[in-house]
């Protein structure tokens, strides 16, 4: 009797396990929205940290752009550009950062982002830059903008 329970237990061992393997087989396999495949992306940027290879996290950060432009992710992804930019490489790359938030500018016009954009690109120009003084033009019609940040700017 405890050799024929043996089998039954090995038996309902065997259909358990082909009822597993079975309906993983017919289940498609996880779709990731893109957001959530940026986010992967995003992950591996940030086990990299400040201390990994800058042209490795360059790389992810421009994958995240090209491949979902459409997402927060990538619109995040362009500010840690030009911080990158900023202050991961030598000063050869300061036009990258500038090309790089003026296209963020470009693409997303409506972006909650906008004027933290702005902002940092008016930083970037030099007074004799034609741009640093439509975008301080632009800042200082922001309604939103604090009064002390505009009486900075002006």
């Amino acid at each position: 009797m405890f050799h024929l329970g043996g089998q039954m237990l090995k038996f309902k061992i065997l259909i358990c396990s082909l009822i597993i393997i079975f309906s993983c087989s017919i289940c498609p396999a996880q779709v990731l929205n893109p957001e959530q495949e940026a986010q992967i992306l995003r992950v591996e940027f940030n086990r990299l940290g400040s201390s990994g290879d800058p042209f490795e996290r360059e790389n992810i950060l421009k994958q995240i752009i090209s491949k979902y432009p459409n997402t927060d992710g990538a619109q995040l992804a362009y500010w840690n550009l030009a911080d990158l930019y900023l202050n991961a490489f030598d000063e050869e790359k300061l036009n990258d950062a500038i090309n790089i938030l003026e296209t963020f500018l470009k693409n997303y016009p409506d972006s909650e982002w906008r004027l933290n954009f702005e902002l940092r690109l008016f930083e970037m120009y030099d007074n004799k830059n034609t741009r640093k003084a439509q975008l301080k033009q632009k800042i200082l019609n922001e309604k939103y903008l604090p009064a002390m940040l505009k009486a900075q700017l002006n």
